[in-house]
């Protein structure tokens, strides 16, 4: 290796394109490193414009190291190409704020920036011009017209796009002009990302329309701080050094703001030398841009979500959202070898699957009923597709890597046969049965995770069947019809929340109607359905319901104890359940007779009286349905 600093600006004025192989990325965008470069501008900024005073002496600020790596001539030019092999986003981050400070200057003056400009293009004597940094990513498009000053006069609103929610940070502060060198603070940040979200809006024109009195920046003295200002440590690799990729992994191996998804990415590059680009744009970069597609269902991100369901899926036994890249390892080297050298090994037993399995993601969600894999597109029957979604409503988040079991059996045999089909729709109906019948008795959801960690090993020691699954079911406590009615009438079903709940009400209006799904779609709209209590939640409050409850032999408390259970709840639609939820008995009845009569409202809209009685009765009667619709086999 070899070490030297260089001014920021090297990498604008130079002669060598500078590109980000597609199996690396600037991970995790976060405006604190705004912040800090903004800060580092600013200090410079100051010392360029009072230079005379001792404090104020130019110090070049160093702004961290970049590694790269030599690589080879482009054609019909004098252009060489470097790869940044280590510090992607230290750099872009630089190249956002030269271009916000570049359109700022031009807007101010009313002149307009040429799309061929030294941020965007290589200018060569003889031959083709290059682009001056090419990114393979998904940000390369933002990349391209930020360089090429298309923002200079209109910054669109474009939800989650990171790169430019950079640029727009530097925007503002240089609109802002000089009032901005002590204002470079996280207090801003939200400001500016909530400024006009109408998709296509231009946010100049906001901020053209606050009455500010600014001091725009000297272009000179903004030129001294990036050419003298600012500087970074250039470590260049040398043929004989590690293979860059290892280089990549090692710097980021430690003290990591990367993804354990992210390290995968890393450790794969690693291991495919030579198949590594085929790979990447056949199967990993469409795997994971179907995955950065979906929306997140919690705080992480959905590909480490995905990449710690897949290794329960493959029977890797317990594992922990910090451990999933060793566990990932080691897993590779049990099934490929150690050091993992074999790449069409490692492609085709452990890749390719995961790749698939990425694929069908969405899918095991119910939110597609089309994946393109490995084995050709899979198309899914609506039915299926309902019946995974109901699955994922009923709590069913940890049986996702036992659903990707399921589709990835029925994409192996492409789903050509009646029996595939009615197999996987009888497996997931299974683990619907599994949940709703834990629910039943008011058993907390949490256990599901580790009893979906034990299925799934079992499976993948035995390989997958539909009995299999079934059996694996039962050792992990199916729970038969007798316990379940013998407890449902003590068990708070509404605790679970209105939305995991409905989907069972959903099904046993299904089981009595007998004539294909009701619809009954769940929500608060016009024509949607939710859950409501016929005994009132706030029945303290009800002198009607009270006066009622004595009249029906039943002690306010023993109905309070009822309040949540099975049979004291009911689902409704265009129904005003704040101005009638306290309203006697058969006023409650007539009205939800006219807005909601579902088989399932019958057993209440017949009943005399709402006693404590009434609503174990209900509670049994209901709970039947659901067994009927959800049965043990």
């Amino acid at each position: 290796m070899q070490a030297s600093e260089v001014p920021a600006t090297h990498y604008v004025r130079g002669a060598s394109q500078l590109w980000i192989p597609p199996y690396q990325r600037p991970y995790r965008w976060n405006s604190d490193q705004w912040i800090e470069l903004w800060r580092d501008f600013a200090i410079q900024y100051e010392k360029a414009k009072f230079p005379d005073t001792a404090q104020n002496a130019m110090v070049s600020h160093f702004m961290g190291s970049l590694i790269i790596e030599q690589k080879e001539m482009l054609s019909g030019s004098s252009v060489s190409r470097i790869a940044i092999i280590d510090g992607q986003q230290r750099l872009l981050t630089f190249f956002a704020l030269l271009a916000a400070m570049r359109d700022q200057q031009a807007f101010d003056e009313g002149r307009r920036v040429t799309t061929e400009n030294s941020l965007a293009t290589i200018f060569v004597e003889h031959g083709e011009n290059k682009d001056r940094v090419v990114m393979e990513r998904s940000e390369g498009d933002t990349l391209g017209k930020l360089l090429r000053g298309e923002f200079a006069n209109k910054i669109p609103w474009i939800k989650s796009d990171n790169l430019l929610d950079a640029y727009i940070f530097f925007r503002r502060q240089a609109w802002v002009g000089e009032l901005s060198l002590q204002g470079a603070d996280a207090v801003d940040i939200p400001k500016i990302k909530r400024i006009f979200k109408v998709s296509g809006t231009n946010i100049l024109d906001v901020w053209n329309d606050l009455d500010r009195d600014r001091a725009t920046f000297q272009p000179i003295l903004v030129d001294v701080v990036f050419s003298q200002g600012l500087k970074l440590l250039e470590i260049l690799l040398q043929s004989s050094d590690e293979e860059a990729s290892i280089i990549f992994e090692t710097m980021n191996s430690r003290g990591t703001q990367l993804l354990q998804f992210d390290q995968l990415r890393s450790s794969i590059w690693v291991a495919l030398p030579i198949e590594r680009t085929e790979f990447h744009v056949n199967y990993w970069l469409p795997g994971e841009k179907v995955l950065s597609s979906m929306r997140k269902q919690s705080s992480r991100a959905t590909e480490e979500q995905f990449f710690y369901e897949y290794l329960i899926g493959t029977g890797i036994g317990r594992t922990t959202f910090r451990s999933l890249h060793k566990d990932f390892m080691q897993q590779a080297f049990e099934r490929v070898g150690y050091p993992l050298n074999d790449e069409h090994s490692l492609i085709s037993k452990i890749l390719l699957p995961m790749s698939d399995w990425a694929h069908l993601y969405p899918m095991a969600q119910g939110l597609t009923s089309v994946a393109t894999t490995s084995h050709g597109e899979l198309q899914i029957d609506e039915e299926l597709v309902r019946a995974i979604g109901e699955l994922h409503l009923l709590g069913g988040a940890p049986f996702h890597p036992l659903v990707l079991i399921v589709l990835d059996d029925l994409m192996k045999k492409s789903g050509n046969a009646a029996t595939d089909w009615k197999s996987a729709l009888e497996a997931i109906e299974s683990l619907q049965s599994y949940v709703v019948r834990y629910m039943l008795i008011g058993e907390p959801l949490s256990p599901m995770r580790s009893m979906t960690m034990r299925i799934a090993e079992s499976i993948s020691n035995t390989g997958y069947s539909l009995s299999k699954l079934k059996k694996a079911l039962h050792a992990a406590g199916w729970l038969p019809d007798s316990k379940i009615l013998k407890n449902v009438k003590e068990t708070e079903l509404y605790n679970y929340g209105s939305s995991t709940v409905f989907p069972i009400f959903r099904g046993i209006e299904k089981q009595m109607v007998k004539r294909g799904e009701h619809p009954m779609p769940f929500g608060n709209a016009h024509g949607e359905y939710s859950i409501e209590h016929i005994f009132p939640q706030r029945s303290e409050t009800s002198t009607v319901w009270i006066e009622e409850v004595a009249t029906w032999g039943s002690s306010l408390i023993s109905m309070q104890e009822r309040t949540h259970v099975l049979g004291n709840l009911t689902p409704v639609t265009n129904y005003d359940n704040k101005k009638n939820a306290r309203k006697k008995l058969s006023v409650k009845q007539s009205l939800i007779e006219r807005c909601a009569p579902l088989s399932i409202n019958k057993s209440f809209l017949d009943a005399a009286d709402w006693s404590t009685k009434t609503i174990d009765d209900r509670s049994i009667f209901l709970a039947t349905k659901a067994l009927e619709r959800w049965t043990i086999s």
